[in-house]
């Protein structure tokens, strides 16, 4: 009876073991295999065997997946390894090069502070002025340079100054304006020179608006002379006179520009008139 009971569990856990995994056929066959043996002992000798033998081949099945799941594993952290190691020598090249770069732009700046500082002192020193347009561009690069705020300052004012005897000039171009010349005059005789080369040019632009009037007055007379004597006259002789006394306005625009009208057009009449 317990041999019964036994054979009975076995087969129990014989079909357990191998339910999941069994084909009809292998299922079959170990049926008829277990039919053949003869005796209680035998038929639980098979099944014995038989559990033993599946629960070998189960365990090796898996240590095989253990196996292959662990040479994964190892493949994916080698893999993830080199990965990161990958990473680290880009990641230590770009700052390599970020160093480099630093460096480089450290010494461009140096080079670009350098150089404005030369070409604002350069700007200082010399006695002709340059557009405001090149002056202003040449403040904004002092500014990105951090150069010093005394130096820019002083550029500001160096702007200013120049704006001032940039007017004057325009002031000869245009008609003799007895308010607008006092007031430039006034402008150019409170610049302070001190630190700017630039003495020579307000001299010379103060002299020019002083005698602006005299110079208008005295070619206004010249053009009624004309006027006058044109009759008695042959054009060629007036024309050559006025010719010779070119010279005079060459430094008044305004009044060159006149001259030569009347030269080409005797019968001009200018818009000149009487200054005190």
């Amino acid at each position: 009876m317990q041999k019964i009971l036994l054979i009975s569990f076995m087969s129990f856990l014989f079909h357990n073991v191998y339910s999941q995994n069994i084909t009809n056929n292998s299922e079959k066959n170990i049926k008829d295999q277990y039919k053949n043996q003869k005796t209680i002992d035998e038929k639980l000798d098979y099944i014995y065997e038989m559990i033993i033998g599946k629960q070998i081949s189960d365990f090796i099945e898996l240590k095989s997946k253990n196996e292959k799941l662990k040479k994964e594993c190892a493949a994916q952290k080698e893999h993830q390894e080199k990965q990161l190691e990958n990473k680290t020598k880009e990641l230590e090249r770009i700052q390599v090069e970020k160093k480099q770069i630093d460096k480089y732009l450290s010494t461009s700046k140096l080079e670009e502070k350098t150089r404005v500082l030369n070409e604002i002192n350069e700007i200082f020193k010399s006695q002709e002025i340059i557009s405001e347009g090149l002056l202003k561009l040449i403040r904004e690069r002092a500014k990105s340079c951090n150069i010093d705020d005394r130096k820019i300052n002083d550029l500001d004012t160096y702007i200013g100054y120049t704006k001032i005897i940039r007017e004057a000039e325009i002031l000869l171009t245009k008609k003799y304006d007895e308010l607008k010349v006092n007031s430039q005059l006034s402008s150019l005789k409170n610049i302070n020179t001190s630190k700017f080369n630039l003495k020579k040019k307000i001299k010379l632009n103060i002299l020019l608006l002083e005698s602006y009037c005299d110079k208008s007055k005295y070619l206004l007379k010249k053009f009624n002379r004309t006027d006058k004597i044109k009759a008695g006259v042959s054009a060629d002789d007036l024309k050559f006179e006025l010719q010779e006394e070119k010279h005079l306005y060459t430094s008044f625009p305004y009044l060159l520009e006149e001259i030569n009208k009347k030269i080409n057009n005797l019968n001009y009449k200018s818009s000149l008139k009487q200054c005190y």
